[in-house]
């Protein structure tokens, strides 16, 4: 009698935890309502700041065993769902946004649309300009190159041979910095006596023939195996050159193999680990990462293995790496370079290089339509590409416009995790401030929490189901750790989550829009944190650390969300120390308006003047005489 009164009241007790449960259950999501950007004011706007991630970093055996959970549809479940808890995704899918969604961030323009039939640009003045690096001394840039060509003091073939010498010099140290991953010496030596013939007859193609170019393993090219990273795409040779590399090989420069890049670019490290891949090791510090996923390119140019390196910037995977390995990158306005995969909607290419006028230069020679696809963008031309004479007389003497604006948002600089960086980019901003004709503003950009949590959507959506979708059941023993828990994230996300991921972009671009009605560049560190160690157990299991990834890539999302053209330049204002965090150059991003890349090289070149005079340690040269 005692069992059945016991079992009377456990029951009795059980009733309104279970109907609380079913009501809970059951209860109607509470939706946010948002009101239209135009509507509302600078008050009712929300500034929350991105949070810091405080997910674990998971390496060998664990990292192994949440992998091997994966196979299973309970233990799945679970781990997406702390993926997405820790991105705070289910947060965002209750907004209910007015703004219609924004696919393709293609921002309407005034002026002529760029055509293939279009000369080029004539930036032949900027052969006046001193070609030295200031921040690296010693480091031969392109128009040092060119002018050596010029002047017959070394020719294509010579620094060919350098090249080469140096690639063998790289694979054979230990351990491998894996930075070529693929090389054809027969067609380096090909294109550079090419070159030279040109030379000789004063026939030359423009200021980049000759120079020795890398390419990100990202891009088609003739004779060169596209894996995008990984140990089983590409198990044949690409057939012909996409849009970038035959523009690259129009103005006549001599490549000379494709560098490792973190697989399926996913990742802001660097860290990649499969069957054929590992990490890139910084030109800097070797015992650090080389930053992601455009690394090889960035530690390419870094290493001194040549002046010009190719990347693609998806999240920050042109300005992170160049950042980490103290370089100029671009990442210009999207569809200014057009990819011959127009599906990815937040990524475009751009140059890694020493100095702001060799990006430039690359800047001019990859710009334009496609010439491969004319339906690229579905058909959508970037506008015509030109500089007015202001422009000329502003950048031979690394000044900016009378009454240049230069926007910093206080408040999400000092989210950054590193004090360094942060007193950097502030001491930037006052040393632009010295300048009678520059002001600086104040600014709030509104939304940025609501924007990286976007962007990890469309990040997953457009990356990686392009790169995984159909192919990752028949290939996953050999997709490394890495890539299978964000892969499992991105086919876990609704249509639905998609499309408010789409319009969170209309109401960032709208926002966008108003803080350049204020400003003429923005500026912002180029990275949240600086350069990870590679751990020992790295190169076995991989890592998934998302929180460091979304450290690193805190402030370059906003502009590959929004297509806003960015450039990462360095500023080290003081001599490199030995050991801790100021081993590392600091970098700064300038961002700019759509099409408005001539502010940012203006910008950029400023701010080269006033970066410090200090040069890191270099183990390959280029022949004396250049």
């Amino acid at each position: 009698m005692h069992v059945h009164c016991y079992g009377a009241i456990a029951a009795g007790a059980l009733i309104p935890v279970i109907l609380y449960v079913l009501k809970y259950k059951t209860r109607a999501p509470m939706y946010v309502i948002v009101p239209p950007v135009e509507s509302v004011g600078q008050r009712t706007l929300s500034y929350r700041q991105m949070p810091r991630l405080n997910g674990p970093e998971l390496r060998g055996m664990l990292f192994d065993l949440v992998v091997f959970l994966l196979d299973y549809r309970f233990f799945r479940h679970i781990i997406i769902k702390q993926f997405r808890t820790l991105l705070r995704l289910d947060e965002f899918r209750l907004r209910k946004l007015p703004e219609p969604p924004t696919h393709l961030p293609f921002i309407p323009y005034e002026g002529p649309a760029a055509s293939n039939d279009d000369p080029p640009v004539d930036i032949s003045w900027i052969r006046d300009l001193s070609a030295e690096s200031p921040y690296a001394k010693g480091r031969i840039s392109c128009l040092q190159l060119h002018k050596a060509f010029k002047s017959g003091k070394v020719s294509p073939s010579e620094v060919a041979e350098t090249v080469i010498a140096n690639i063998e010099k790289l694979r054979a140290r230990k351990p491998d910095c894996n930075i070529i991953t693929q090389s054809d010496y027969q067609s380096i030596r090909q294109a550079a006596e090419e070159s030279s013939a040109r030379y000789r007859s004063g026939q030359e193609l423009s200021l980049l023939d000759g120079v020795p170019v890398a390419v990100k393993d990202t891009f088609h090219m003739k004779g060169y195996h596209l894996t995008i990273g990984t140990a089983f795409k590409g198990d044949e040779a690409s057939a012909t050159d996409e849009n970038i590399v035959l523009r690259l090989k129009k103005a006549g420069v001599v490549i000379i193999g494709v560098t490792s890049c973190q697989e399926l670019g996913l990742g802001a490290t660097g860290c990649s680990v499969n069957a054929k891949n590992f990490a890139c090791r910084n030109s800097v510090d070797t015992a650090h990462y080389a930053g992601g996923s455009s690394g090889g390119s960035a530690a390419a140019v870094g290493s001194g293995l040549c002046p010009l390196a190719v990347g693609t910037d998806g999240g920050g995977s042109i300005r992170i790496p160049a950042s980490f390995n103290g370089l100029v990158g671009l990442k210009p306005t999207f569809a200014r370079m057009a990819m011959d995969v127009d599906q990815l909607a937040l990524v475009q290419p751009g140059p890694l290089c020493w100095t702001v006028a060799d990006a430039l230069v690359a800047y001019c020679a990859m710009s334009g339509p496609s010439l491969c696809d004319s339906n690229v963008y579905g058909g959508l031309k970037p506008p015509k590409l030109q500089f007015s004479d202001e422009f000329h007389s502003l950048f031979t003497e690394s000044k900016l416009p009378a009454k240049f604006r230069v926007g910093i948002d206080r408040s999400f600089i000092k989210s950054c995790t590193s004090d360094y960086l942060v007193d950097e980019t502030l001491a930037i901003a006052q040393k632009l401030a010295s300048d009678p004709d520059v002001q600086l503003v104040d600014v709030d950009i509104p939304e940025l929490l609501e924007m990286s949590q976007a962007f990890s959507i469309l990040f997953a959506c457009e990356v990686i189901h392009h790169g995984t979708w159909g192919d990752l059941e028949a290939h996953k023993s050999e997709y490394s750790n890495s890539v299978l828990p964000p892969a499992e994230v991105g086919r876990s996300l609704s249509n639905s989550e998609y499309i408010l991921a789409c319009q969170q972009r209309t109401r960032a671009i709208r926002f966008m829009k108003l803080l350049f009605q204020q400003v003429d560049v923005l500026l912002l560190p180029s990275t949240g944190a600086l350069p990870p160690v590679i751990h020992p157990n790295d190169r076995k299991c991989g890592v998934s650390a998302l929180a460091t990834d979304f450290e690193i890539a805190r402030f370059t999302s906003l502009a590959n969300v929004t297509g806003l053209p960015a450039i990462s330049v360095p500023v080290m204002s003081h001599p490199p120390a030995e050991c801790g965090e100021r081993k590392f150059p600091a970098s700064v991003q300038l961002l700019s308006a759509w099409w408005r890349e001539d502010l940012l090289l203006l910008a950029g070149r400023a701010v080269e003047r006033l970066r410090g005079d200090h040069s890191p340690k270099y183990e390959l040269n280029f022949p004396a005489q250049v």
